[in-house]
């Protein structure tokens, strides 16, 4: 079986988080924190390939972790991509300056977000290097199964606006 990248997501909204993690788990590895701190504190062990960060959370934005993060020579390389409500070309400009790689804007559809995710792992791939820590051990010891083994059971209620294309909900 061919390995999986790792994906970490950082959202304060739960309910993002567990579409993001609909969204991805049949492509990727999906760690799923809702606590900006707690995530750069376990970043060590998550050891992601990248990360999908929203802009707005409390306690640390997106851009402060992602400016911790840049400045440690351990964590610098690790790609970001923002995903915020925040739209204005400032808010993106910024983003982009931190070393974003990409900044999706809320609401989004699971083909943008997915789109982005496989150009970037197509055209900059990081070099492939064994985990410390396998997926399932980082599942258990951080309690992250939770949210798919809810999920697994039931079908969320999204609604995607403009968009006729909705078989990856089925």
């Amino acid at each position: 079986m061919k390995p999986k990248w790792r994906v970490l997501v950082v959202d304060d909204e739960k309910d993002t988080l567990e579409l993001l993690y609909i969204i991805l788990k049949d492509e990727y590895e999906v760690i799923v924190m809702d606590n900006p701190v707690d995530a750069i504190r376990h970043l060590p062990a998550f050891e992601p390939d990248l990360i999908l960060l929203d802009v707005m959370m409390p306690r640390l934005s997106g851009y402060q972790f992602c400016q911790i993060i840049k400045r440690n020579p351990r964590f610098k390389n690790i790609p970001v991509m923002f995903l915020s409500a925040k739209d204005n070309m400032s808010d993106k400009k910024h983003g982009y300056v931190l070393g974003a790689v990409s900044f999706i804007t809320k609401p989004f559809t699971p083909e943008l977000v997915l789109k982005n995710i496989r150009s970037y792992f197509e055209y900059s791939p990081p070099a492939v290097k064994r985990k410390r820590n396998s997926y399932e051990r980082i599942r258990k010891k951080y309690n992250l199964a939770l949210i798919g083994e809810r999920l697994s059971h039931q079908k969320p209620n999204i609604i995607v606006e403009e968009d006729d294309d909705t078989e990856w909900l089925d």
